[in-house]
């Protein structure tokens, strides 16, 4: 058995991770309060959105007809998963700490900033693409993203806590 490939021995009705999970999110959207208006839409709109998701998922972790309903209607049910093994749990932290990171540097630094910077790490570190090869997508990205949103709809990316102005 190769150590990507440890089986699922979970039947997914923890209620352990939603309930860290939803203790995340409201940090987040806590702290998200002390920032200006225009650096608070962010974080809280992430935050609230994982929460709404969190619900989602809290109850379909229950054996009664809204669980099942949940479950079927999400293509959540854990008794036949699509994934029969489940990733080591140093796979798991690598991907949601690069989750945590790019999620940290749209908050501190932006949009234009952080969703480059990702890119190219995430395909060097994770993809084990070339230098130049993980550059030129991720220059290729911005470039896209700031035509699309900057330019041709001429609306404002959000720029982060360090580099907004407006409060």
């Amino acid at each position: 058995m190769s150590d990507e490939n440890i089986p699922l021995k979970s039947n997914g009705t923890s209620f352990i991770p939603p309930i860290v999970l939803a203790v995340i999110a409201a940090a987040m959207i806590s702290g998200a309060l002390d920032f200006g208006t225009t650096a608070r839409r962010l974080p809280l709109l992430i935050g609230s959105a994982t929460l709404a998701l969190i619900v989602i998922d809290f109850l379909s972790r229950f054996e009664n007809s809204v669980g099942r309903f949940l479950r079927a209607a999400i293509g959540a049910d854990f008794r036949d998963p699509e994934m029969q093994h489940t990733p080591r749990w140093q796979a798991e932290i690598t991907q949601v700490s690069c989750l945590a990171l790019v999620l940290g540097g749209i908050v501190i630094f932006g949009f234009l900033a952080a969703i480059p910077s990702f890119i190219f790490f995430y395909m060097l570190v994770q993809g084990k693409q070339s230098i130049l090869r993980s550059a030129l997508v991720s220059t290729g990205i911005v470039v896209l993203i700031a035509m699309l949103f900057e330019i041709i709809l001429d609306y404002d990316l959000y720029r982060g806590v360090l580099f907004d102005s407006n409060d």
